[in-house]
């Protein structure tokens, strides 16, 4: 049970980067649509 819950745990500390990365780009791409909106609009 120990075992499985590292093994998880350590899964999970590897994940993390990806998933900040990912919400980063998320947030960029969002952003730059929402300029390309506005410059559009005016």
């Amino acid at each position: 049970m120990n075992e499985t819950l590292s093994q998880t745990e350590n899964i999970l500390t590897l994940l993390i980067p990806f998933v900040y990365s990912a919400v980063i780009i998320v947030l960029y791409l969002i952003q730059t649509y929402i300029e390309e909106r506005y410059n559009i609009d005016k």
